[in-house]
């Protein structure tokens, strides 16, 4: 198949540190690429792939202080993609909802595939666009459109070897990984550890919110602040944990971290809000809760955990050519369909 795959330009492709699509992205195009698909990516001038890399926007407005307004240059790159349709059998849109601004226009089928919690806006547009398909990455993200026949669930993958253990010593600590933002729950993350009695190492980019809501109660001891780990330095972190902690205080599409640290084999503590208790099983990769308290039980069973398990788990599911064998199937069904 002639692929387009659409990224955001937040970020290069793969991301040097944070940027969960476009890490993904970049996953399911080098797998697209070795199963011998003719993709072209769409992402800024610096991105790295094996597939051709148009670049209509060459620079990241993230970095780049003469992109004023974001939503503008995300929409011209998708116009720009929509525009070339001819070079295309499918397109895949993973820029928000900036795609759906063209996918009636053009006679070529589109797959948008929605990476944050769609809201009102999202079913608005739903119900005036007509030609294209939705992927949503759990259930309760799905829930959020509203029951639909042209939308299909798919989980996220990630490159689980690249997280392997190998052998790592377990360490007396609980891991805190992602952002440092109020809905992450890391001031209750500090709590759970806390009161279990034991020490909490935070691991995410340095921010205005950790100066005014988290250093206060980091001592170096009972609670680390280690920065924002990437590559080797995330595997360490992850496989030398006693387990993760993940009390996010509202519901999340999907969660990232949850399989990167079952790829470690790490159990998770987490509240069951959101695409959680779809990700996390309950007793056997994590323990999950509806209260900080609950979360302080589950950390005192942490040792009672199958490592090899979990790691096993996540293999099995959340591998990114698990996620490509399904993205790979519904982008042929709606050429096919298209076809007949």
């Amino acid at each position: 198949m002639r692929i387009a795959q659409i990224a955001t330009l937040a970020r290069p492709v793969p991301p040097a540190g944070e940027g969960s699509i476009e890490y993904l992205v970049g996953q399911l195009v080098e797998e697209l690429v070795r199963r011998g698909h003719e993709v072209t990516l769409y992402a800024t001038a610096d991105s790295r792939t094996s597939a051709a890399l148009r670049s209509p926007v060459q620079t990241s407005y993230v970095t780049d202080a003469e992109k004023w307004d974001w939503q503008l240059y995300e929409l011209f790159q998708a116009r720009e993609a929509f525009g070339a349709w001819r070079d295309f059998d499918v397109i895949h849109c993973h820029a928000y909802w900036f795609g759906l601004m063209f996918c009636d226009l053009f006679p070529i089928p589109s797959l948008h595939s929605i990476h944050i919690e769609p809201g009102p806006d999202y079913r608005f547009v739903a119900a005036r666009t007509r030609n294209r398909r939705f992927h949503c990455a759990s259930q309760w993200q799905a829930g959020l459109l509203g029951e639909r026949e042209d939308l299909d669930v798919v989980a996220h993958g990630i490159d689980v070897d690249a997280l392997d253990p190998a052998g790592e010593p377990v360490e007396d600590y609980l891991a805190f990984l992602g952002r440092f933002i109020p809905g992450k729950g890391v001031l209750e993350a500090i709590e759970v550890a806390r009161r279990a009695g034991l020490p909490l190492r935070l691991a995410a980019p340095h921010n205005e919110y950790y100066e005014q809501a988290i250093r206060p109660h980091v001592d170096g001891r009972n609670v680390e602040y280690v920065g924002e780990v990437r590559g080797e330095e995330k595997r360490r972190f992850l496989a030398r944990a006693r387990g993760l902690v993940y009390p996010a205080m509202r519901g999340e599409p999907f969660g990232l971290v949850l399989v990167e640290a079952m790829a470690a084999g790490l159990p998770v503590l987490a509240l069951a809000r959101g695409a959680v208790p779809e990700i996390i099983e309950h007793g056997r990769s994590g323990w999950l809760g509806e209260r900080v308290e609950d979360l302080v039980a589950g950390a005192g069973r942490l040792a009672e955990f199958d490592r090899g398990a979990i790691r096993a788990h996540a293999r099995e599911h959340y591998h990114y050519t698990v996620m490509a064998d399904r993205i790979e199937g519904l982008l042929r069904r709606m050429v096919e369909e298209r076809e007949s």
